[in-house]
């Protein structure tokens, strides 16, 4: 059931040819039924729509230099699951999966010169006003500005540069919340060059991926920004 209710609440999203700083909404089971009968409409605040809406798996693809100099292709992966309450907060859990090349000297791709090996979990809410029965209007409201702003209230990243035998950095995100804000990769920019191949292998007739800058400020002078593609649901 939480999983049905899951995909009703989703939306998909890409950014729009005529407006390269919006999004394109898409899907929402049940928003035509609400639209045609409003006295039918599912009463949700934006925080139920935007913690929906960033539920996925997400991926990009990096290059790793091994020490004998041949080269192989992987990639770095971001989950984000719904999570219990924390704090008396609906959360989501976002897993960072991480590198595991052992005989790698550097990673790296276009939108990152050296790709660290960056594990371990956040948790993720978004602040609004409780309003039920303007949820979705006012998500819509946010995400056609072109940025949705997360804020980050635990967990920790072990950070490892590809290559070096010290200790990983540990970063952990206590005491007050960061941003995490995603925003649209746009066309022609290093993003959308970074995930071509993805777009390429992607069957024709299948709905197009969302693609999303993530990027987060932390503690202790951390920051992070990446250019990601959902996996196909």
């Amino acid at each position: 059931m939480a999983k049905r209710r899951t995909r009703a609440l989703r939306t998909r999203c890409w950014a729009s040819a005529w407006a390269l700083t919006g999004f394109i909404l898409l899907g929402m089971d049940n928003l035509a039924h609400a639209q045609q009968e409003p006295s039918r409409a599912p009463s949700f605040d934006e925080t139920t729509y935007a913690l929906a809406w960033l539920q996925g798996r997400f991926r990009a693809p990096v290059t790793c230099v091994r020490r004998d100099g041949s080269r192989l292709e992987l990639e770095q992966a971001i989950g984000v699951r719904s999570a219990p309450m924390r704090s008396g907060m609906r959360v989501l859990r976002v897993t960072f999966f991480g590198i595991d090349v052992p005989d790698a000297e550097k990673c790296f791709n276009v939108a990152e010169p050296r790709v660290p090996d960056r594990r371990g979990v956040l948790y993720v809410t978004y602040r609004s006003n409780r309003r039920p029965d303007m949820g979705l209007t006012d998500f819509r409201r946010t995400v056609r500005k072109g940025t949705i702003v997360y804020h980050i209230v635990g967990g920790q990243l072990r950070i490892r540069d590809v290559g070096e035998e010290a200790e990983p950095r540990v970063v952990r995100f206590e005491d007050r919340d960061y941003p995490l804000r995603l925003r649209p990769v746009l066309p022609h920019s290093d993003g959308d060059r970074l995930l071509a191949r993805y777009r390429e292998e992607a069957p024709p007739d299948e709905d197009p991926s969302r693609q999303l800058w993530f990027e987060i400020e932390g503690p202790e002078d951390f920051a992070f920004l990446g250019a990601f593609i959902e996996d196909a649901p």
